[in-house]
């Protein structure tokens, strides 16, 4: 259980520290933020052609719109349950997936070749990229958030209904893929569900395939936690859904696991480094620790472990 002077620890931290996007997350989660003060954080990073870039996603310092840069903005609107489909920056990002910027042989881009002129990890080098992440990385993601805001007799739906039978086929043929690509897969389900669109494709397949191979990537890693590593967080949303049943009590363990293992500011240390940019990579590091608070408090929170606080039904 995380004591409540300990959380107290993690806010003070964040206000000292977090970006202000990831400070908006915070306050909009835990203090009863306004998801206004998210958006307008959020629409910084945004450009002019509705895509994302300026290293929202901290390990790619790319100021241009790319595809994954795109998918972790919509990470953001989909933690903080944003439905209003009138929204412009909303209808901005639908513009550009709606432009193909990045989209080639019916997949978006994974890695961008626009990221090699600007610090970035080693893993957002154009010569890195590999043919299971392009297949589902940030394809699944980007389909998903089109089948929830785009208008049902556009062509833009359309094709994204297309993709996602595409997307669920290709996986259904092939499950066995690894943690990254499986997150997006599962940010295409939950997207299929809220829009409502199951009854049009192999959903429930998907979904039981999904959730073995979620707890089959747990199970396989829940002795090398504290590396690069498949955690119950990934992929379980709430106490008792499928892939917590079936990992037994590792979410209640992981939720002890990450109380114990802050550093000495409270916080959580990233596991990864960067091969070049020692100056930028600093700066990312303590990007990531304040999007990793927000994070694993939203655990936390949900597995009821920080005390005085009530437990959401969903992360």
């Amino acid at each position: 259980m995380l004591e409540w002077k300990e959380f107290n620890r993690i806010r003070g931290w964040m206000l000292r520290n977090a970006r202000p996007i990831d400070l908006a997350r915070w306050k909009y989660h835990f203090e009863e933020g306004s998801i206004h003060d998210v958006m307008t954080c959020l629409g910084t990073y945004q450009n002019s052609d509705g895509g994302f870039g300026n290293a929202l996603e901290a390990d790619s310092w790319n100021p241009y719109s790319t595809p994954v840069q795109t998918a972790a903005a919509i990470g953001i609107l989909k933690e903080s349950g944003f439905q209003d489909r009138r929204d412009g920056l909303v209808n901005a990002i639908l513009s550009y997936l709606e432009s193909e910027s990045g989209f080639r042989e019916g997949r978006w881009e994974n890695v961008a070749m626009s990221n090699d002129s600007y610090p970035h990890a080693p893993w957002w080098s154009y010569d890195s990229g590999s043919a299971e992440r392009e297949r589902f990385n940030p394809t699944a993601t980007l389909t998903g958030f089109i089948l929830v805001f785009a208008d049902r007799n556009s062509d833009l739906f359309k094709k994204a209904l297309a993709l996602a039978d595409d997307l669920l086929r290709e996986f259904l043929s092939n499950p066995k893929i690894d943690m990254h690509p499986l997150i997006c897969v599962q940010d295409l389900l939950e997207d299929i569900s809220r829009a409502r669109v199951e009854s049009r494709l192999r959903y429930a397949e998907a979904v039981k395939a999904f959730n073995e191979r979620s707890v089959e990537l747990i199970l396989s890693d829940k002795d090398n936690w504290g590396g690069y590593s498949t955690y119950p967080s990934h992929f379980v949303k709430s106490r008792g859904d499928e892939v917590d049943r079936g990992i037994g009590d590792l979410s209640l363990k992981e939720a002890e696991w990450l109380v114990k293992n802050r550093n000495k500011d409270g916080v959580w240390d990233i596991s990864w480094k960067w091969d070049k940019y020692p100056k930028e990579f600093a700066i990312s590091e303590n990007w990531w620790k304040g999007s990793l608070a927000v994070r694993n408090c939203m655990f936390l929170r949900a597995m009821g472990q920080i005390e005085g606080l009530r437990t959401r039904e969903r992360i």
